[in-house]
């Protein structure tokens, strides 16, 4: 794996570190959530700060300290659900592939709260992007295809355009999202199709067309894409493109390559 790509690693992380270590403004930003937060808002805020930085330990003891006995069915309903969800991503940490594959197919269901299912899909979706398996693929692709259309979250028709992606069915996903590139959408949906058309090209193996893509909508990605997710996966995108042109020896791509790493490890640990 290249070194660059590395730092993808806390966008779709896998493993759990092995000590919590919060970015400080995040860690400061707890410490003070007793003034402005108490009961359900405040230990579910907690958990999902913690759960966000794949403290999975953290998470759950956040649940467990504010208890859900005496809450809503809603709510109830949530802590029994990320309870399960921060159990599967153990396991799946863990290596018990099979375990966590069936607590999240479950967890994708529309009885769960939305927060619960969405986090569940989004997991699901990243364990099979890693460990193809097509029967749990097909019961998870219907989902995947309603969160990128009716609910437009891009991270959904990213893995619905980079799962199984081979030399094979390239060419059409390529085609099909040029087409949606090229068409009349708002900017913020017209770049978030610019990076997916930009990532598929890059692990289609067309990286020359996959830089040249990305680095001319560098300007735009600045001014209108607030989504931390997509910011963050566009600059390792960046990073991961210019690294393999400074393995090719191109002193220049070298440079580029350290300022989009140093870029990217700024949006996730701003320390």
């Amino acid at each position: 794996m290249s070194r660059i790509l590395v730092l993808l690693i806390p966008l779709f992380a896998t493993l759990c570190p092995a000590q919590c270590l919060l970015p400080k403004p995040v860690a400061d930003n707890l410490a003070q959530l007793p003034m402005r937060q108490t009961g359900f808002a405040r230990y579910s805020t907690e958990a999902v700060t913690y759960l966000e930085f794949h403290c999975y330990e953290e998470a759950r003891a956040a649940i467990d300290r504010g208890g859900c006995k005496d809450e809503t069915l809603p709510q109830i309903q949530w802590c029994k659900g990320m309870t399960a969800f921060i159990s599967a991503r153990v396991a799946w940490n863990q290596g018990r592939l099979a375990d966590a594959k069936k607590t999240l197919s479950e967890l994708n269901d529309e009885a769960q709260v939305q927060d619960v299912n969405v986090r569940a899909a989004f997991a699901l979706a990243e364990l099979l992007s890693q460990y193809p398996d097509p029967a749990y693929w097909e019961r998870l692709r219907p989902t995947l295809e309603f969160l990128g259309a009716e609910r437009d979250m891009w991270r959904a028709r990213h893995y619905l355009y980079t799962y199984g992606l081979n030399q094979s069915n390239a060419p059409a996903r390529i085609r099909d999202l040029t087409k949606l590139v090229n068409s009349e959408l708002p900017i913020r949906q017209h770049l978030e199709n610019l990076f997916i058309l930009g990532d598929v090209l890059r692990r289609a193996g067309r990286s020359t067309e996959a830089l040249l893509l990305v680095t001319s909508t560098e300007d735009d990605m600045g001014k209108y894409v607030v989504d931390v997710e997509l910011r963050g996966a566009y600059v390792g995108l960046c990073a991961a493109l210019w690294d393999a042109r400074a393995r090719q020896g191109d002193p220049e791509a070298v440079r580029l390559a350290g300022i989009y790493a140093a870029a990217l490890k700024e949006i996730y640990d701003p320390r």
